[in-house]
C-alpha cells in the first residue's frame, strides 16, 4: 500500500472513531468532576489536548499506526484579522520566572503547551482538538467581552494534516490562516507526565463512580 493509501485509511478511521473518543472523553471528565468537585466549566474541551489526543494515540495504535504522542508549541490562525490567531506553548523564561517569583510551582499552573499524536512514517499529525478549536475561541471571545468569531478558515474537520499543509508560527503572525506544530523535547516530556498524573485521577474518579459516587466513599472512611 502507498503511503497516499495509507494516510486516506487512516484519515478513514479518525472519522470512525472520533465520536466515540469524544463521548468518552465527556463522560470521563464529568466523572471526575463529580468525584473532585470540580466544575467543568461552560465548554468541556477547553484544555482538552492531554487526554483527548491520549485517547487518540492509543486508538490509533489499536488500529496497527505507529502513533506518538507528542507536545511542543503549537499556533493557529483562523481568520485574517489582527486577531485572528490563538496559540500555546510559547512562554518566556521571564514569564516562568515571574511566576515562581509569585510562589507558583510547575504543578500549580495549568498544562501551557499543546499535545498531540505524531505518526511518524507516513509524516503526518493528527489533533482531535481542531474539532473544538472554533468553540473554545468564541467561549474565549465570550468570556473576555468579544462578539464570536464571523469567519473562521480552518478546516475543523479535517484533523489529520500532512506536513506539506503545515505554516509557521511566523505564517500565522503575518494573519495567514492555518496550523503550526513545533514539537519539542521538554514539552513532550511535560506532556507525558501531566497525562500520567491525569490517568490516576481518572483511576480515582472511576473507582469513585464505581462505589455509588463521592458520599459513598466518604462514608466508607467515616
Amino acid at each position: 500500500m502507498t503511503n497516499t493509501a495509507k494516510i486516506t485509511e487512516l484519515k478513514s478511521i479518525v472519522d470512525q472513531i472520533k465520536s466515540g473518543i469524544n463521548d468518552k472523553y465527556l463522560n470521563v471528565m464529568k466523572r471526575v468532576s463529580l468525584a473532585f468537585g470540580e466544575p467543568m466549566g461552560d465548554n468541556p474541551f477547553s484544555g482538552s489536548c492531554l487526554y483527548l489526543n491520549h485517547l487518540l494515540c492509543e486508538g490509533l495504535k489499536e488500529k496497527g499506526f505507529d502513533a506518538h504522542y507528542v507536545g511542543g508549541a503549537a499556533s493557529f490562525g483562523f481568520n485574517k484579522s489582527g486577531n485572528g490567531y490563538c496559540e500555546y506553548g510559547y512562554v518566556t523564561q521571564e514569564q516562568m520566572q515571574m511566576y515562581r517569583a509569585m510562589g507558583y510551582t510547575i504543578d500549580d499552573l495549568p498544562f501551557m503547551g499543546h499535545a498531540w499524536v505524531e505518526v511518524p512514517s507516513l509524516n503526518v499529525i493528527v489533533d482531535l482538538t481542531l474539532m473544538h478549536l472554533e468553540s473554545v475561541i468564541n467561549d474565549d471571545n465570550k468570556m473576555n467581552g468579544l462578539p464570536p468569531e464571523t469567519e473562521f478558515l480552518i478546516d475543523t474537520n479535517k484533523l489529520v494534516l500532512e506536513q506539506s499543509e503545515l505554516i509557521t508560527r511566523d505564517a500565522v503572525w503575518d494573519f495567514n490562516a492555518g496550523c503550526s506544530y513545533v514539537k519539542t523535547d521538554s514539552i513532550t516530556h511535560e506532556a507525558k507526565r501531566r497525562s500520567e498524573l491525569l490517568l490516576e485521577k481518572i483511576g480515582y474518579a472511576e473507582l469513585i463512580h464505581k462505589q455509588g459516587g463521592p458520599e459513598a466513599v466518604r462514608v466508607q472512611f467515616l
